[in-house]
C-alpha cells in the first residue's frame, strides 16, 4: 500500500550545502518503493536534483528570515495543504512544533544534533527559546528521533521516547580497504569559528614537528573564516590547499583517491556526517571531544582524545606505527536495520 510522506525542512534546498542536506537527500534515497516523497522547501530551483526520479519538490517561495521561527516559512505555511499526506517528517523542531500545533499532522520529528548545544553558547534570545521550543515540539510529536539523543536537553528525554535516528550516508564513499595515508590530513566543513579549523591548524603544525616527513593538510570548504585561516596556514609554513567546497559525488572520489586522515576539532558536534564518510572511504578519524561533542561513535570507530595534546600524541603515535581503525562491516550492517526500522514507521 502506497503511503504519502511530506519531508519539510527550514532552508533553502537548492544552495543550502553541508551535512544536514546530505542527511536528508540520503535518508530519502533509503526510502522503500511504496513511500511517496514530497519535499516542502524554500525557493527550489529547477535543476535541483531530488533523492529520487519518483520524488516531487513543493516550493513554497519564501526567502527565510533566519532566527527562532524562521517567521517567512511559517507565514507561507498557514494555508499550505497537508490533507493528502499521510505523515509530515520535520527536521526542525520549531517546524515541527508549528505543523503540529496548526495542522494536526501526524508527525515523525528529526532533531540534527548540535543546535541544542549551540544555542547553549549564546546568550540571546535564541538560546533561551530554543531549549522551550524543542521540548514541547518532542512532547507533540508522534516520534521522535535525534542523530545523537544526548544532545537533547535532559527534559526532553524525560518526557518523549527520543530514538537513535538512522546514520545514513553515500554508498559513494565506500572502500572495503583500508585508505589510510600518513601524509594526508583533511578538514572539511563550513570555515566558520565554531570548526574551529584554526585549532585544527595548530595542531596539526605541532604534529609536522614530531614527524620525520612532512604532511599535506587539506581544506575542503568555504566560508567568512577561509582568509583567516589562509594567513594562519602561511604563516605556519604548513604545506595546506584550500581546495573550496566539494559536492559529495566528487568529495567521495577525492577523498578514496588520496586517502589519509580526518581530523575534526568542532566545538560542538551531534554526529557529524563527514566523520562516517571519511571511515566509509577507508580513512582515519581523530576526533578532539569537548563538553558539548558528545556523539557517540558506536561500532563506527574513530580515534579520539578530550585533551589537545592528548590528541597530537596520539597522532603522532598512531602515524609513527602505522595504525589503523577497523573496517566498517559491522557499522553499515547495523544501519541498514535502522533504515528500515525508521521508514516501517512512517
Amino acid at each position: 500500500m502506497k503511503r504519502n510522506v511530506a519531508v519539510v525542512y527550514a532552508s533553502d534546498y537548492a544552495e543550502m550545502l553541508g551535512g544536514i542536506r546530505t542527511y536528508i537527500e540520503e535518508l530519502g534515497r533509503s526510502a522503500p518503493d511504496n513511500i511517496d516523497l514530497t519535499y516542502v522547501g524554500l525557493n527550489g530551483k529547477q535543476d535541483t536534483k531530488l533523492p529520487r526520479p519518483t520524488d516531487k519538490f513543493i516550493d513554497l517561495k519564501a526567502r527565510p528570515i533566519f532566527g527562532i521561527l524562521n517567521l517567512a516559512f511559517i507565514s507561507k505555511m498557514f494555508s499550505f495543504d497537508f490533507s493528502k499526506f499521510d505523515r509530515v517528517v520535520c527536521h526542525r523542531a520549531e517546524m515541527a512544533l508549528f505543523i503540529r500545533v496548526w495542522h494536526r499532522k501526524s508527525l515523525v520529528l528529526i532533531l540534527h544534533g548540535g543546535t541544542f548545544n549551540a544555542s547553549r553558547t549564546r546568550r540571546k534570545l535564541f538560546g533561551f527559546l530554543y531549549p522551550l521550543i524543542e521540548i514541547f515540539a518532542c512532547a507533540t510529536a508522534d516520534l521522535v528521533y535525534c542523530v545523537n539523543p544526548s544532545e537533547t536537553w535532559f527534559l526532553t528525554r524525560k518526557i518523549a521516547d527520543v530514538r537513535q535516528a538512522p546514520l545514513v550516508f553515500s554508498t559513494a564513499f565506500i572502500c572495503e580497504e583500508s585508505n589510510v595515508s600518513s601524509f594526508n590530513f583533511f578538514l572539511i566543513g563550513r570555515l566558520v569559528d565554531e570548526k574551529r579549523f584554526d585549532l585544527a591548524l595548530k595542531l596539526l603544525e605541532e604534529v609536522q614537528h614530531s614527524l620525520p616527513y612532512s604532511i599535506q593538510v587539506f581544506v575542503i570548504g568555504s566560508g567568512p573564516s577561509e582568509s583567516h585561516l589562509k594567513r594562519q596556514a602561511e604563516h605556519l609554513k604548513l604545506n595546506t590547499k584550500f581546495i573550496g567546497q566539494i559536492p559529495g559525488s566528487e568529495l567521495a572520489e577525492f577523498l578514496k583517491k588520496n586517502g589519509g586522515n580526518l581530523l575534526i576539532t568542532s566545538k560542538f558536534e551531534g554526529f557529524p556526517l563527514v566523520a562516517i564518510e571519511a571511515r566509509m572511504a577507508g580513512l582515519n578519524v581523530y576526533v578532539l571531544r569537548t563538553k558539548h561533542s558528545t556523539f557517540k561513535q558506536g561500532s563506527l570507530g574513530i580515534f579520539e582524545s578530550h585533551t589537545y595534546l592528548g590528541l597530537k600524541n596520539l597522532i603522532v603515535h598512531n602515524l609513527l606505527n602505522n595504525m589503523v581503525l577497523p573496517e566498517t562491516k559491522t557499522f553499515r550492517s547495523e544501519q541498514e536495520m535502522a533504515v528500515a526500522q525508521f521508514w516501517s514507521h512512517c
